[in-house]
């Protein structure tokens, strides 16, 4: 397993001289944290992760605000009597969160298509906080609704239905949510003054480039777009409408040279990298006028007690760690197509494997994959899977492994990315609600998988 290094607060409070003495506000240990990380660190706090962790940061460091802050935040009441795919909990010192980002264009609506989809896990045993991103557009069974993309289950069935699902395909306990409204980063931006970006030409003036997004946000808010175009290439330091505009840019290559879907992810981890640095800027006195901003961009299933115990957990000194699903190895077709638009098509029993091992046992999924190897079974009848095919049937048992281990399959057709935390598939927009009523394989490992929805 591959070394990890933790984040030592602690020693920012010792008489060491080499070390700088803790002296500042209490603002000082929030930021302390974020100085430690590293940049990748940093960067996989993207898009709604970042937005809760500002909210549960804030929380733990600014306790005069607490009541304020927790007044404000629009809770889900209904949601733990809703089915969610799991009987008992997996390990008690594992909280598992679901994270959902959505696109709506007004204030309070949460509904729509999940543009993001994340799990945060906390786990009090080896003191960590893992991220694992879930590609929106994977192939998985939903249901009541068949197999399409994964995004479908919060279009469809709400945050319930997507937790349920994620529950279900992988075999989880996940308990909680957070929803944030994407389309709301532009007010958040503005109150923390702005960040600044750099872009291409390309990327200001290609068909639904910049300037033409700019449109699209500043009209519905009675503005003149024209305020807000931007027509020279470079480093710019970008309002929340120019922001949200360059976040959702997808059909032209990054500064890095990154386009599609994986282009506008690392797009939008940029945004939410630079809005973090901003908050955490911040005197505290500013903070609950960047709450009133953020707030009412927030729903979520956490109630207040839950909220103050991950502030808590997140403002002291855990290792950070992230994954994504699924990673590049186990791709089977990152352009599939089997039911009509474009899907990442990949063994969902195999990867709920790889994240009990991540999220439970804290085994790296690149360690688990060297130690297990790859299954590319297929499961969908469209590719020439079977409905009575099962992972088992081509994993056979490593002797030196509690895991099955998986065949490698060189047939595969991967196209994935080799980015760490995001693979991109089509590049055609689409709405994510295609469906079949294909039956995909029933697992035989004792995983929690269940396709057809029944407990």
């Amino acid at each position: 397993m591959s070394n990890k290094k933790d984040v030592d607060i602690n020693a920012f409070y010792t008489g060491d001289k080499s070390k700088r003495k803790y002296k500042r506000r209490k603002r000082s240990k929030f930021k302390v944290f974020w100085s430690k990380l590293a940049p990748w660190k940093k960067v996989l706090l993207s898009v709604t992760a970042s937005l809760l962790a500002i909210i549960l940061l804030i929380v733990a460091v600014a306790g005069i605000y607490i009541n304020v802050i927790l007044a404000k935040i629009e809770r889900d009441k209904e949601f733990k009597k809703q089915d969610l795919g799991f009987e008992n909990v997996i390990d008690k010192d594992v909280f598992n969160i679901a994270l959902f980002g959505v696109d709506s264009r007004k204030v309070g609506d949460f509904s729509g298509l999940s543009d993001s989809m994340m799990i945060l896990s906390v786990n009090k045993k080896d003191n960590t906080v893992k991220i694992v991103s879930l590609m929106r557009d994977s192939l998985v069974p939903i249901d009541g609704v068949g197999n399409a993309k994964l995004n479908t289950a919060y279009s469809k069935g709400g945050p319930s239905l997507a937790v349920k699902t994620i529950n279900q395909i992988f075999g989880l306990d996940i308990s909680a949510y957070a929803t944030v409204n994407f389309f709301g980063m532009g007010d958040i931006i503005d109150a923390v003054g702005g960040i600044d970006i750099e872009v291409t030409e390309d990327e200001l003036f290609a068909e639904k480039g910049l300037n033409e997004l700019v449109e699209q946000h500043a009209k519905p808010l009675g503005k003149n777009p024209e305020d807000y175009k931007i027509y020279t290439a470079g480093v710019h330091h970008m309002n929340g409408i120019q922001a949200v505009a360059y976040a959702r840019i997808r059909a032209v290559p990054n500064i890095n040279g990154t386009s599609n879907d994986f282009g506008r992810t690392e797009r939008q981890r940029i945004v939410m990298q630079k809005l973090m640095e901003k908050a955490l800027s911040l005197e505290v006195s500013a903070l609950p006028g960047l709450v009133n901003k953020l707030v009412p961009y927030v729903k979520t299933s956490l109630n207040n007690s839950e909220l103050v115990s991950l502030a808590t957990f997140l403002a002291g000194k855990p290792q950070l760690l992230q994954s994504r699903v699924p990673g590049d190895d186990y791709i089977i077709n990152a352009d599939y197509r089997g039911t009509g638009a474009s899907t990442v098509y990949y063994n969902y029993e195999y990867a709920g494997k790889l994240l009990h091992a991540f999220l439970y046992r804290g085994i790296l999924p690149d360690d688990y994959i060297a130690q297990n190897g790859v299954d590319k079974t297929p499961w969908h009848v469209a590719y020439g899977g079977s409905a009575n095919n099962t992972s088992s049937e081509s994993t056979g048992e490593n002797p030196n492994s509690s895991e099955p281990t998986g065949s490698e399959n060189s047939s595969s057709e991967d196209g994935g990315s080799t980015d760490s935390s995001i693979t991109s598939s089509s590049g055609e927009e689409d709405n994510g609600n295609d469906v079949t009523t294909s039956t995909p394989s029933t697992p035989t490992d004792g995983t929690t998988t269940n396709p057809e929805g029944t407990q």
